[in-house]
């Protein structure tokens, strides 16, 4: 769970992230993020609108989720230009693995989700068009489930701002997998390669199973308390 107000600055840039679940471990900064000072309501968020940069996940939270087949990511963003990077779990840099997800925006301004049940079955999936990406500060949920245990399209679900948004099937070759993500490398604001971030964070979340509706509702609460935003 990395925040804005958790970091530690050398000037203006991001030296260091804490974990606020103290037990998954510490992350990694990649490049060399900077803070963005009080842009989120009355609080800041960490710029990652270089390519190269990004909060990376610690391995000890890459083993939570090896023994389950559900995740869920929370972000609060707002993107600095099209086609952007929000997240990225991917198990190899050379071939898709077990439980590789991106969380993107397209050139037009959607959200996109792609999500691997193995190599070479997987399925995209895309928001309509979302106003204001670039302007304002929003909060995504992404929930993912290996194993989808209600049929085509219970394996993913999107959340934006508390709103479930409906989804366009863009493919599918996804068969459903009851085994463990396949997890070496997690990124908040990138991807393994670190080369599309574009992107602004002010808090992340990422947990190991699938979260209920209510537990969501009180964590997007959290944020509108803690940030001073109707989101």
């Amino acid at each position: 769970f990395p925040s804005h107000d958790n970091v530690t600055l050398s000037g203006s840039t991001v030296t260091a992230v804490t974990n606020l679940n103290g037990t998954a471990g510490a992350f990694t900064v990649n490049g060399a993020p900077t803070i963005s000072l009080l842009t989120v309501g009355r609080r800041s968020a960490i710029n990652l609108s270089t390519s190269n940069d990004s909060v990376q996940i610690s391995s000890a939270a890459l083993a939570i989720l090896s023994s389950t087949n559900q995740a869920t990511v929370s972000i609060v963003f707002r993107t600095t230009a099209v086609s952007a990077t929000l997240y990225a779990n991917q198990g190899s840099t050379i071939t898709a693995t077990r439980g590789d997800f991106f969380i993107t925006t397209t050139s037009t301004n959607q959200i996109q989700i792609q999500f691997w049940s193995d190599n070479p079955g997987n399925v995209i999936y895309r928001t309509e068009v979302i106003q204001n990406l670039q302007t304002r500060y929003h909060t995504l949920t992404v929930k993912f489930d290996l194993q989808q245990r209600y049929g085509v399209g219970s394996e993913v679900e999107v959340i934006l701002n508390g709103m479930p948004k409906s989804l366009e099937l863009v493919s599918s070759t996804f068969v459903s997998n009851s085994l463990g993500f396949v997890s070496t490398q997690q990124h908040f604001g990138n991807n393994k390669t670190l080369a599309t971030s574009l992107s602004f964070m002010a808090s992340g979340f990422l947990c190991g199973y699938w979260m209920s509706d209510s537990q969501q509702i009180m964590l997007e609460n959290f944020y509108r308390w803690y940030y001073g935003i109707n989101f």
